[in-house]
């Protein structure tokens, strides 16, 4: 992979890829060459897509205003199904009008909803809670423009770059008081907890995350626990593997003596 592409982070990379997939299969099935079959596909998809750029905005509106007018007569528990089309970035539907309509007040809960959606979308199979891909949804939001700075802090939007940009999973428990910037500034000082605590005693960071890791593939992974005893510091490299174990390995590499006490002590472990 050139080393201009490991630098990208994750997202905008897939971003590229899947817009360059979606090019090559449109000029592929738009190709003059294909049967008339294919052609006569092609023309339905393209008279559909028509029809939705022409109604799906007055549609899209029509849904907006029915929800705004019940929001300002009560029914704060509908901010959910607004922010599912007023933050979708596919879109059409005057945002700023729906937050200028609401006011302050009643676009709070809307964002509010939109958050709490990132959150669903941000935990694995096991419930819990990633902070590098809630940062990578936030940053999406604000790519797109859907969210702006009346919905997050600039310091909010920085945050989100630091936890990209750190190496290793890094755990997250969401509180019901809980915001954006709360949320990644706990993760900031999660990050920077662990790279002290790899400084400080890295095999002991090590040997407490290869029981966290080992007691949790015990409960899901039998098949990973069985590839962990054969290799003792295979883990070190795992996909999910936590910021403390990234820095803490980083810290023993670094440092000859740190390695040969590592191989050691888990090979004994694991034995």
């Amino acid at each position: 992979m050139p080393a201009i592409l490991r630098l990208m982070p994750y997202a905008d990379r897939a971003e590229g890829i899947n817009r360059k997939i979606a090019g090559m299969v449109n000029r592929l099935l738009h190709d003059p060459a294909q049967p008339a079959e294919v052609q006569a596909g092609v023309k339905i998809l393209d008279a559909t897509d028509a029809f939705y750029g022409r109604n799906m905005r007055k549609f899209e509106q029509e849904a907006v205003d029915k929800i705004v007018k019940k929001m300002r007569a009560g029914f704060v528990d509908d901010a959910g199904a607004l922010a599912k089309i007023v933050f979708d970035p596919d879109s059409t539907v005057g945002r700023e009008n729906a937050r200028r309509l609401l006011g302050p007040q009643l676009w709070r809960a809307v964002h509010a909803a939109d958050v709490q959606q990132i959150i669903r979308d941000s935990r694995g199979l096991a419930g819990d809670l990633d902070a590098a891909t809630f940062a990578r949804q936030v940053r999406q939001r604000l790519r797109d423009g859907v969210w702006t700075n009346q919905d997050i802090s600039e310091k909010a939007a920085r945050l989100a770059g630091q936890v990209l940009a750190t190496d290793g999973k890094i755990p997250l428990q969401a509180l019901p008081s809980d915001t954006v910037a709360t949320l990644l500034q706990r993760a900031t000082d999660y990050a920077a907890e662990a790279k002290q605590l790899a400084k400080e005693r890295p095999l002991d960071v090590l040997s407490s995350e290869l029981k966290r890791i080992g007691g949790e593939h015990v409960k899901a992974l039998g098949a990973a626990k069985a590839a962990r005893l054969k290799e003792p510091l295979g883990f070190l490299t795992a996909p999910d593997a936590s910021v403390r174990i990234m820095e803490s390995t980083a810290r023993i590499l670094d440092n000859p003596d740190l390695l040969i006490a590592a191989a050691q002590r888990f090979a004994s472990n694991s034995s």
